[in-house]
């Protein structure tokens, strides 16, 4: 049975296969593929606060990463193009769900804070490599904040 954690990063893949309709998505970061769209997720790390005595917050900090296109696709700078046409949708799409649904038929992330998940941040990156043959790549990097509670009831001896 997966854990919290899991959890949420498996709602975080499926909503990005959502926001790109036909694109693929992995919970993890070394993963290629040679046919773009695909996301891939890094976690970066975390931070841990004392909310009270018995709930800790955990923000995990995770780094969602969107290969649009080969660099050589296209004319006219196609390619490159991608990276305006995705990002305010993106944006959009994740601001209004904070509490990763992607809709009323999705069950609640459990432990997920009140608070919810934002992107705090985007990179666009260009001339990634990512593809298993050496292509370079256009990117997107969007930067996650997603805090979740963990109950701590203390230990008394």
């Amino acid at each position: 049975m997966p854990n919290d954690f899991e959890s949420m990063l498996a709602r975080l893949v499926e909503m990005e296969q959502a926001v790109v309709t036909g694109s693929d998505a992995v919970p993890v970061t070394f993963y290629t593929q040679e046919a773009p769209k695909y996301w891939t997720n890094h976690i970066d790390g975390g931070d841990v606060a004392l909310e009270s005595e018995n709930i800790e917050v955990v923000t995990y900090r995770i780094t969602a990463t969107l290969f649009l296109s080969t660099t050589t696709e296209g004319f006219d700078q196609e390619a490159e193009k991608y990276i305006h046409v995705w990002v305010l949708p993106i944006l959009e799409y994740f601001g209004r769900r904070r509490q990763m649904k992607r809709t009323s038929a999705d069950v609640a992330v459990t432990n997920l804070s009140p608070l919810g998940a934002q992107i705090t941040a985007w990179k666009a990156d260009y001339g990634v490599m990512a593809s298993g043959i050496g292509q370079s790549m256009f990117a997107i990097d969007f930067n996650f904040e997603i805090p979740m509670t963990i109950d701590t009831n203390q230990v008394i001896f």
